[in-house]
């Protein structure tokens, strides 16, 4: 997979992510409004776009918003 564009977007259910997103090479809105999103960890090596990737996850530390994007 290599386009995740709005994949999760507005899932409100959403808690924890965690894969391997080494092919991904478009994030961009992948999370965006998932407010019960706390915790995510992957490979974003690939990625060329993540505009607004985390954008309304409002649950997600700041610090891991920087840490990936």
């Amino acid at each position: 997979m290599t386009n995740s564009r709005h994949m999760f977007e507005g899932c409100t259910s959403l808690v924890e992510f965690s894969s391997d997103l080494s092919s991904v090479a478009d994030s961009s809105y992948m999370f965006c409004g998932c407010t019960s999103l706390v915790e995510f960890s992957g490979d974003l090596s690939a990625v060329t776009d993540s505009n607004h990737m985390f954008y309304g996850c409002t649950s997600l530390p700041q610090s891991t918003k920087d840490k990936y994007l």
